[in-house]
This record gives structure tokens, C-alpha cells and sequence, in this order.
């Protein structure tokens, strides 16, 4: 009986550990597929049961503990590389465990085959690296790093080299910790032994806080050249604007000539050349104008600097509201958002053959002191969205993705709300942001 009462409380410990390094840790979505952990428990307890009568032995038993321990996290969270990420965390936790419960054999001097059949002692055993867990999430949260944007950077060959070198890690500790403690009575073979075991926990913690320590240099990247990029915009942006300034002084010069020349034409009836002088006057007006102004001058610079780059792939922007210009979002945010979120429709309806298709609407609203972004546009293909989630359909997904995170670390650093939707090829981003305007 003890026997099956330690396998069904070490398998909700699994899942709180497993839960503690993916969910906590890793910063994993999960798809709220909560019968999964039920189907687990049936299947626990049906090759415990088997176990128990004697068909199999406990060695298969742990390893089929494994697989449903997989299957259940592989179900549960949301991501293309999740397998690998779960594979990675249940091999550290066995690992650590054993590392754990061979500290705890060296200090109360247990010996090994109380260690393997004392199911209280392993029990405990297994139980010790939560506290761990507990305060490893907390350094995380204190200084706020962002797995997912850390799990982007990492390739899958980087993650399963440190797989090997974990698992390498156990293979080197294990015989040494049990031929330790089998030989319990020399206090200095089981000091080494212990020694060789605090050195495997070293190693494995140098691995995590290294993946941990590398997060701020990222975000100190990302944020560079997002600067960078503003730059380069705003300096195109003055360029296109100064040359206008001086087109449209020439055409101030002009204008007394102009008007001089659209009176003849109206005294003397030639209206079709009058109409064909005025047509030519709007166009050159239109030329040294702002193709969108929309309330605010960081936003103009993005806006007019895509609409020029890509003048050529027959886009449309229907621009409706204004942005204030004194609002609290910073010019660095309203360039992560709007840059992404433009590009981002703009690489979607260039896919579009049909060229009267190509518009990307854009909507601002003010509800009091609150602003609401909706931008739409046409799609060609199917956008995934799994939990409010955008998954890239790039085929170097490794790549991809910085963009909407970037976003959703913007809305979220505002408390605000971001929200996808893809309805009859016709996708929507709309966002929420709350107390943005600045009263003076």
C-alpha cells in the first residue's frame, strides 16, 4: 500500500516541480488542457498497479514515470520547442534530485540501500529541490527577465549540447555517489564522494544562471537597436522633410505666377487646360505634404518613412483618429508598436495579388483619458494564434518573433491589453492602453 501511496504523491510533486521550472521558470504558456493531468493520473496508477502485482519491475516503472511526465507537459504548454524544454527540465530534476539525495545519505550517514527502498527518506529526498525551485523563480521575477525572449535566442543545437552535458553530469555523479555510500564506513570516501556530488550541483547551476546572467546583454541589444532604427528613420524622415521645405518654398515663390496663369486661362474659357493646371497643382501640393499626418510627430516619422519605403508595392493606409501628441507612451514605444505592428501587415498584404486589396486600416480612439489601436488588414493564408499568441509561419521560426514580443513586453510594461483575431482571411490587432494622455 505504502508502495502505491509514494508513486501517486511523487506524481503530483512531479508535476508541481515540472510546473514550478516550465510555467515559473521558463515563462511557458500553458493551454489550460487540465484533463491531461487526469489522463496522467490514470495511467500512473495503472502501471503502478501493474508494478505492484508483480509484471514489471520498479526500474521500467521509473522510466514509464518519465514518459507520461512528458506526455502530460508536452500536451499542456504551448510552444514549438516545448519538447526539448520539457526533455531538458525533467532530466535537470532527476538529476538534482539525486545530487540532493545523496547530500542528505553523506549528512544523516544513510547508506545506500536504505537510500533505494526507504520510501520516506526518498520521498524527502525529492521533495528538497522545491525550495530551490522556489527561490531560483524569485531571483528570476526580482529582476524581471523574460524567458521567452531568452528561449528565441537560443537555438535548438545550443539546448540539446546542454542536455548532453547534464545528462553527462548525472552519469559521472551517480556510480560515484552509490559507490560512496555502499562503502559508509570511510568518512573521507564519502567526503570525496560528496565533494564530486557539490561540484555536479555547481556545474548545473553555473549553466542557469549563465542563461540567466546572458538575458539583460540581450534586452541591452534589442533595446540598442530599436534606438538605432528610430534614427535611421527620423534621419530619412528630416532628410524627405527638408527637401520639401525647399520644393514648397519654390512653390510659394511661384505662386503669384501660378494664379496669374489659372486667371488667363479662366478669361479666356480654356477650361480643359485650366482643369488640367489644377490637376497638375493638387499633385504637387499632395507631393510636399504628409501622405498620413497622424496627430503625432514620432508617429508621422514612422508612418511617412514606411509609406515611402514601400511606395512601390501599390499599398493603401486608410489612417482614421489622431494620436496626442503629449501622451504618456515614450518615443521608443511608439516606435516598437506601431513599427512591428505595421510591418507586420505590411508583409502580409504584399502576398495579396490583387492590388485594390492591399489596405491596411488603422484606427485610433479616445474613451477619456484611455487610447484604443486597431489596425486590420487582408490575409492570405491562415494567422496562428494559440492563447493570444502569435506563432510565426516563417520557416526559420528561431529567427522570428522578436516583433509581437516586443509589442506585448511594450503593452504589458503599460498595463495595458493587446488582442489578436483572424476572421475570414482578415486579421486584427487591437490594443488597449489605459490613463495615456497627459493633462496640462
Amino acid at each position: 500500500m505504502y508502495f502505491v501511496v509514494y508513486w501517486i504523491i511523487l506524481y503530483f510533486l512531479e508535476l508541481i516541480k515540472m510546473g514550478l521550472i516550465t510555467v515559473k521558470l521558463l515563462d511557458y504558456k500553458s493551454n489550460k488542457k487540465y484533463y491531461t493531468y487526469f489522463i496522467g493520473l490514470i495511467s500512473m496508477f495503472l502501471v503502478i498497479s501493474i508494478t505492484y502485482i508483480g509484471l514489471i519491475n520498479e526500474t521500467i516503472l521509473s522510466f514509464l514515470f518519465m514518459i507520461i511526465i512528458i506526455f502530460v507537459f508536452y500536451q499542456v504548454l504551448i510552444g514549438h520547442r516545448k519538447f526539448l524544454g520539457i526533455l531538458l527540465s525533467h532530466i535537470l530534476l532527476s538529476i538534482i534530485d539525486i545530487i540532493l539525495s545523496g547530500g542528505l545519505a553523506f549528512l544523516f550517514k544513510i547508506d545506500t540501500d536504505m537510500l533505494i527502498h526507504n520510501y520516506f527518506i526518498r520521498f524527502i529526498g525529492n521533495l528538497l529541490i522545491v525550495p530551490l525551485l522556489f527561490i531560483i523563480v524569485l531571483i528570476k521575477n526580482k529582476k524581471d527577465l523574460n524567458m521567452e525572449r531568452i528561449r528565441l535566442y537560443l537555438k535548438s543545437q545550443h539546448i540539446l549540447l546542454m542536455i548532453l552535458g547534464i545528462f553527462a553530469c548525472g552519469l559521472y555523479i551517480a556510480p560515484i555517489q552509490i559507490y560512496g555510500l555502499t562503502e559508509s564506513g570511510s568518512y573521507v570516501r564519502n567526503l570525496v564522494t560528496f565533494g564530486f556530488t557539490i561540484s555536479g550541483l555547481v556545474f548545473i547551476l553555473l549553466c542557469i544562471f549563465f542563461f540567466l546572467g546572458n538575458a539583460d546583454k540581450i534586452q541591452y541589444r534589442q533595446m540598442m537597436e530599436a534606438k538605432e532604427k528610430l534614427l535611421v528613420q527620423q534621419q530619412q524622415y528630416y532628410k524627405a522633410r527638408i527637401e520639401k521645405d525647399e520644393n514648397t518654398k519654390k512653390f510659394r515663390h511661384d505662386i503669384s505666377n501660378h494664379i496669374y496663369c489659372m486667371s488667363y486661362l479662366c478669361k479666356a474659357k480654356k477650361y480643359d487646360e485650366l482643369e488640367k493646371y489644377l490637376t497638375s497643382m493638387e499633385s504637387t501640393i499632395q507631393e510636399l505634404s504628409l501622405k498620413i499626418y497622424t496627430g503625432n510627430e514620432v508617429l508621422n516619422i514612422i508612418v511617412n518613412d514606411l509609406l515611402e519605403r514601400y511606395k512601390d508595392n501599390h499599398i493603401q493606409f486608410l489612417w482614421i483618429g489622431m494620436v496626442p501628441e503629449h501622451i504618456k507612451l515614450s518615443a521608443m514605444d511608439i516606435c516598437t508598436i506601431f513599427s512591428n505592428l505595421l510591418i507586420n501587415a505590411i508583409e502580409a498584404v504584399v502576398k495579396i495579388e490583387n492590388y485594390s486589396k492591399r489596405i491596411i486600416k488603422v484606427q485610433i480612439k479616445l474613451l477619456d483619458e484611455n487610447m484604443v489601436i486597431n489596425i486590420s488588414n487582408p490575409v492570405s493564408e491562415k494567422i496562428n494564434i494559440i492563447n493570444n499568441r502569435l506563432i510565426s509561419s516563417k520557416k526559420d521560426k528561431g529567427q522570428h518573433g522578436y516583433g509581437s514580443l516586443n509589442v506585448q513586453e511594450c503593452v504589458e510594461r503599460y498595463k495595458g491589453d493587446i488582442s489578436y483575431s483572424c476572421d475570414v482571411n482578415y486579421f486584427t490587432v487591437e490594443i488597449l492602453l489605459y490613463n495615456m494622455l497627459i493633462i496640462k
